[in-house]
């Protein structure tokens, strides 16, 4: 019997500033190149990583946009290594005189998929949160259904991104269908009390009903989680900029609480 393939994930927590757009990519090569030094098959950074979230108003500036965007490209030449990256970032912009409400033309709440010097996707937030001290609606516009999934080591996995967990036709039960077996999760979550608990608890509900991993990397000063099967796996960082791997297969998770 063959064994399943197994797939060694960084989520890589880090403490990210608005605006400081070098320093912020400065972070994420830093724990990439930790990540890929600890033997990880996939790092995952935080939502918007390369503006640090909420950028806000900055967005509604062109060249802080375009500035950002091409911090990225930069940094997918260096992410170079066997290791993939997963990395928040802003697509697209709003060109001059077009409709606010024109969901076609971005900006986009996105995630960048690099490997190899290059970005081989990107997947747009569909779900923009627009209610407490969230306002993406002013922003972004809606990503659309649909994505590529990544095969990683060998596993098929999906990402997505924040407010995508909690939609009622989440894009969750969408990628499953399609076949991924691991979904990554970019959050900049802030905290209140027993949001903890609200967030184990629709995570475990995804993973009960789909029988799916899914891998959640936040914001520093939150704990990051790697949801198994049936099974809650929390990991605390020393530090804002350790990145945690832990390795799993279908179906088998190496620490039970």
């Amino acid at each position: 019997m063959t064994d399943p393939p197994t797939v060694r994930v960084a989520l890589c927590q880090l403490d990210l500033v608005v605006g400081d757009l070098e320093g912020n990519a400065a972070q994420v090569i830093d724990s990439y190149r930790r990540a890929e030094d600890a033997g990880a098959d996939l790092a995952v950074f935080p939502e918007l990583a390369i503006t640090g979230y909420p950028p806000e108003d900055l967005l509604l500036k062109p060249g802080f946009v375009e500035h950002s965007q091409a911090v990225l490209a930069d940094l997918a030449a260096r992410i170079d290594g066997r290791c993939v990256a997963v990395v928040g970032w802003v697509e697209g912009r709003r060109h001059p005189g077009a409709d606010p409400h024109d969901a076609t033309d971005g900006p986009w709440n996105a995630a960048a998929v690099l490997h190899g010097g290059r970005m081989v996707s990107s997947y747009r937030k569909q779900g923009l949160p627009n209610y407490s001290v969230f306002d993406e609606k002013r922003y972004f516009d809606p990503g659309t259904g649909g994505q590529p999934l990544h095969r990683i080591a060998g596993v098929p996995v999906a990402v997505t991104i924040c407010e995508d967990m909690w939609m009622s036709d989440s894009v969750v039960p969408t990628a499953d269908r399609d076949g991924a077996a691991l979904v990554v999760n970019l959050n900049a979550s802030p905290f209140h009390v027993g949001k903890q608990r609200e967030r184990e608890e629709l995570l475990r509900t995804h993973v009960e009903r789909l029988y799916r991993k899914l891998g959640v990397a936040n914001r520093a000063a939150l704990a990051i989680h790697l949801y198994e099967s049936f099974l809650t796996l929390t990991c605390e960082l020393d530090t804002p900029l350790d990145p945690v791997c832990s390795r799993y297969a279908a179906g088998t998770c190496p620490f039970r609480n």
